[in-house]
């Protein structure tokens, strides 16, 4: 009863309640340090705060020899220098009279353990040995006291040199946590011949040092005691210490070390989470793994290794474990036969072209391998062929027999191929014009089967001829003739162009209409060639074939044939030299630009274009009367027809011809102009003017005279 205890994380207290046992929950701030006087070095967070008129500060500072360092990880507080250490200290005291109210629901105590502290009021707390450790400070220049609050220093010297006393134990193991007022950090020095620092109920630490130069380094320095853990092989000071601070309340990873509820934790390929369960913290597996060669393989996860022939299937797989809820441990799943990337079970069968292999166990050792069941020898065709068996591919025959270690196949007989049939090893037969052999040559294990040629003979036309031997094919003649041992061809000896159903000799010439052709022989390095070429060419005019530079007239234009050769291609036109007008009535030929008169006409000799052909243009007309051509204007009289005529364009034609522009009538031999009149007897008559279809006629009107017809 009113018994306390804690894990670290939660307080819990058996108290009685009206005389009944209860079990009770307490909260963290109730945890006391141990009673009694002593001292912690002071860390960067400064002093606890469990009950506050409980704890004094303190410091001291002294001088090194310039040299001084701390750990790279570094938690006191104070002024760490080359020069100086200023050190501060928690003290805590015990008053004479304590206050009841502060009586503590859970008091810690000095538990057994392996740690020093510094002595306070001159002794050491229940099971504590004391110890002393001197500092060699540079005194010289210093100012002689260089404390504050000394009354609440720990035990020791602080003029000149400094001197520290401790109170240290060795009676309990480090691994097994003391109990000590864990929500704020503290220090505690690690004890002489320990390695590790003290493990703490619910608290994490970081092992750290300070290193002080002594002035004088010529002795050891000063320790007599129990004293923390120290360095000085080189005559100066290397203090060990441990730095405390609180972790947060959740999961006990299986290392030791507290997990924050919410937060992943990961061990041994496992992760978990932290969560509450009824209140309680607990670890939720949330995926599991095989540690192997370095890396995580997945739950369930099937692989294959291998070793030599044989294979073995294995996976990752969950299974209980009474220390830790589960554990994933690799499995062998089966072992088999190792076929290129498969494992395959033990009976499994397998075919590799003729061979029929089964996994199997073998020895004592029941080791798995692939064993043969049966062999042959393939006939190249995808088939098998059994040992003993004969078949034939193409012209050879093969036997398949059994050799160390395989199947191979035995030549029985061979020949040669040709269009379908075989010929026996040395036997000759035509190919075309070519004697050919069958013969077998060795090549090392090995034999090879070639067809090759012992007789040649040139190919001509379908028909075969020897060296020598000539043929005909049209105006050509041709030899056999053996350009190498694999070369024989027929060669041309001489030949000719065959036009039109006859043969040309070479260099001949023919006409075919206005061309002459020639016959040209041009020699190539494969081929003789034979063909017609032009030679001259004339021109075709007038269903007729004029030759070069000959000339031609034909109404007054003359033409000479032109014949010319442009990039081996000929051309050939007649071509105008002169050029004139022909009149067809004199039947003489006017020059271009010549004007000429015919029947009252002129004429003027032109063309529309230089190519176009000259004639005679029409350029004045006149009027044609009695033989005398009148010019257009011109006006003269007809005493016969008793008129005026003038040289006019005809209306409607448009050209000239004489026009009546005064007429009359003739009366008894004189002329009388219209409506001028003769008497003669009882008649009176008069010349008159009529019209009809457009034309003007004149006549004499008679009248009976007395009778007015007006």
């Amino acid at each position: 009863m009113n018994s306390f205890w804690h894990n670290g994380c939660t307080i819990f207290g058996c108290t009685e309640d009206n005389g009944n046992p209860l079990f009770r929950v307490l909260d963290n701030e109730i945890m006391y340090w141990p009673k009694g006087h002593y001292s912690l070095i002071m860390p960067k967070e400064g002093c606890p705060s469990d009950i506050e008129h409980k704890w004094r500060n303190s410091s001291v500072l002294h001088f090194g020899d310039g040299e001084n360092f701390v750990s790279d990880i570094f938690d006191l507080y104070g002024n760490y220098t080359e020069m100086y250490f200023e050190h501060f200290f928690c003290t805590h005291i015990e008053p004479e009279e304590e206050d009841l109210t502060f009586i503590p629901r859970y008091q810690t105590y000095w538990d057994q353990g392996q740690y020093c502290i510094l002595r306070k009021n001159s002794n050491c707390p229940e099971g504590f040995e004391s110890g002393v450790v001197k500092f060699d400070d540079r005194t010289r220049g210093v100012p002689y006291d260089l404390t504050t609050y000394p009354d609440w220093l720990p035990d020791g010297f602080y003029m000149g040199d400094t001197v520290l006393t401790f109170c240290c134990r060795s009676d309990g193991k480090v691994e097994e946590p003391i109990i000590l007022p864990k929500e704020h950090p503290f220090v505690l020095f690690m004890v002489s011949g320990s390695n590790e620092c003290q493990e703490v109920r619910g608290m994490s630490y970081e092992l750290e040092y300070f290193y002080f130069d002594n002035a004088e380094a010529a002795g050891e320095p000063y320790k007599i005691g129990t004293v923390p853990q120290i360095k000085d092989d080189d005559n100066n000071t290397l203090l060990y210490f441990c730095y405390y601070k609180p972790f947060e309340c959740g999961c006990k990873g299986h290392n030791g070390k507290r997990i924050k509820i919410g937060a992943n934790y990961t061990s041994e390929c496992i992760l978990y989470k932290c969560i509450t369960v009824d209140g309680k913290p607990f670890l939720d597996l949330l995926r599991g793994g095989c540690p192997l060669n370095g890396k995580c393989i997945n739950e369930n996860s099937t692989w294959t290794e291998t070793s030599g022939e044989k294979c073995y299937v294995k996976t990752c797989s969950r299974v209980v474990n009474a220390a830790r809820g589960y554990k994933f441990e690799v499995k062998t799943q089966y072992q088999g036969c190792k076929d290129d990337k498969e494992c395959r079970r033990i009976g499994y069968q397998k075919t590799r072209g003729c061979y029929g292999m089964v996994c199997s166990l073998y020895g004592r050792f029941k080791e798995p391998y692939f064993r043969l069941q049966k062999q042959g020898c393939s006939n190249g065709k995808g088939g098998c062929v059994s040992l003993g068996e004969k078949f034939k591919r193409g012209c050879i025959t093969y036997r398949c027999r059994k050799e160390p270690n395989k199947c191979d196949l035995e030549l029985v007989s061979a020949g040669c191929s040709h269009n379908g049939k075989c010929h026996d090893v040395n036997s000759t037969w035509d190919i075309g014009c070519t004697t050919a052999k069958c013969n077998m040559v060795k090549q090392g294990k090995s034999f090879l089967l070639k067809l090759e040629p012992v007789g040649r003979k040139c190919q001509f036309k379908n028909k075969c001829y020897g060296v020598g031997k000539t043929a005909k094919d049209g105006c050509n003649e041709y030899f056999c003739n053996k350009f190498n041992d694999t070369d024989y061809r027929m060669d041309i000896k001489k030949g000719g162009c065959f036009i039109n159903n006859k043969c040309h000799d070479v260099n001949a010439t023919w006409k075919e209409g206005c061309i002459t052709f020639q016959c040209k022989w041009e020699k190539t390095k494969f081929q003789h060639i034979f063909r017609k070429s032009v030679h001259s060419m004339g021109c075709p005019w007038k269903n007729k074939c004029f030759e070069p530079n000959e000339i031609e007239t034909d109404q007054c234009i003359s033409r000479r044939c032109i014949s010319k050769v442009e990039n081996n291609r000929y051309s050939a036109q007649m071509k105008e030299t002169s050029a004139a007008c022909f009149d067809k009535i004199s039947g003489t030929c006017v020059a271009l630009g010549e004007a000429v008169e015919r029947d009252c006409v002129k004429f003027n000799c032109t063309r529309a274009n230089p190519k176009s052909f000259p004639y005679l243009k029409s350029i004045g007309r006149g009027c044609k009367v009695n033989g005398v051509c009148m010019q257009k204007g011109t006006k003269w009289t007809d005493k016969e027809q008793c008129a005026d005529f003038e040289c006019k364009d005809h209306p409607k034609y448009g050209i000239p011809f004489p026009q009546r522009v005064r007429g009359g009538c003739k009366m008894n031999g004189v002329c009388k102009s219209v409506n001028e009149s003769e008497e003669n007897g009882c008649y009176k008559h008069i010349c008159k003017e009529f019209k009809k279809n457009g034309q003007m006629y004149y006549g004499i009107e008679k009248r009976p005279n007395g009778i007015n017809l007006m």
